[in-house]
């Protein structure tokens, strides 16, 4: 079966450092800037309580300074490159290189995110 791919901006990069639960920066090359990226479908606890640590700290097992990964920005709903940002944050997926599984997907079936703001 042959489909068209997703409209969106993919690229290889290596994590720079854990925000919390659902935000992680990734240094893309390409860009040479480090980009803050808010995991889409992804809501961790806030992390100054408890399950906000947790959720830091779980992220933190996945990832850490240096793990190369792929960030996928979707853009199919995008008028414009601001509509891309939240709160200085793009929204995307990122994968460990190598891996099927993206951070947002570990984070929610780990039960330290949700998958809607609500739960």
């Amino acid at each position: 079966m042959t489909r068209e791919p997703e409209l969106g901006l993919t690229a290889r990069g290596t994590i720079d450092r854990v925000i919390d639960g659902d935000t992680v920066v990734v240094d893309l090359a390409f860009i040479g800037i480090p980009l803050h990226i808010r995991l889409l479908d992804c809501w961790a606890p806030e992390r100054h309580t408890d399950a906000g640590k947790a959720s830091t700290s779980f992220m933190e097992t996945l990832v850490h300074d240096g793990t190369a990964v792929t960030v996928h920005v979707p853009t199919q709903d995008v008028d414009s490159l601001r509509d891309l940002l939240t709160f200085d944050r793009v929204l995307g997926e990122v994968w460990i290189a190598g891996d099927t599984q993206s951070l947002n997907e570990r984070m929610v079936h780990s039960g330290h995110a949700t998958e809607t703001k609500e739960g």
